[in-house]
């Protein structure tokens, strides 16, 4: 988005368009890769197989990524329709996050 905002031209002759990012705070960063290993490895303990990726959108994770400190979403259980009125888990995947959210506290 910040990319778009930033080539933005203007269309009428005389016009101006100034863009200036005053914040960023990117989703996923180069120190998460070590730390998504890690929850890997502590994955692996428990059998389940854990990738990441960098996702858009925001998260509470954004504001200490931006800070420059390790940081990963999607602890939570496994569902569809984050933060609207339809969301839901589903309650078979609570017992099997938990194992990992414990695998991962015991590893680090």
């Amino acid at each position: 988005m910040l990319g778009a905002l930033g080539g933005l031209t203007a269309v009428r002759e005389g016009a101006e368009v100034t863009v200036r990012t005053l914040t960023s705070r990117p989703a996923w960063s180069d120190v998460d890769d070590d730390l998504i290993a890690r929850v890997a490895a502590a994955g692996a303990t428990v059998g389940q197989q854990v990738t990441g990726r960098p996702a858009a959108g925001g998260a509470d994770t954004n504001t200490a990524g931006a800070a420059g400190i390790p940081t990963l979403d999607g602890f939570g259980p496994l569902g569809a329709g984050a933060h609207a009125p339809d969301e839901r888990i589903e309650i078979a995947s609570l017992a099997e996050r938990a194992a990992l959210l414990a695998a991962v506290l015991v590893g680090i």
